[in-house]
């Protein structure tokens, strides 16, 4: 429904990156409050909100990272290369204000 890897592809995906011996970083995400989108608004309109959160997230990850939805209003990044805290702080910190903007 999003267009994005599910759970399998990505603890697929994490189990090879590992094995390969290179830093990546990984990053739970999850949705707080969107149980009511679908309760209020109906199903489809929570299906929209997804689409919209695996648009705008996609748009600001690095070259080699990529986003899977695990579940629900759950998801994931593997960021290939990211070593450092600092750069973590800051992808969840463009995540948010990306997320967080209006518009689409």
């Amino acid at each position: 429904m999003t267009g994005l890897p599910n759970r399998r592809f990505f603890e697929e995906a994490l189990a090879d990156r590992l094995q390969e011996g290179n830093a990546l970083t990984v990053m739970l995400l999850d949705l707080d409050g969107f149980k009511p989108i679908n309760d209020t608004h109906g199903h489809a309109i929570g299906d929209e909100a997804l689409r919209s959160f695996a648009s705008r997230v996609t748009a600001v990850l690095c070259k080699g990272s990529f986003l899977a939805r695990l579940g629900g209003d759950e998801f994931a990044i593997i960021s290939p290369d990211m070593v450092s805290l600092e750069g973590a702080v800051q992808l969840g910190r463009r995540i948010i204000a990306t997320v967080a903007a209006p518009g689409a």
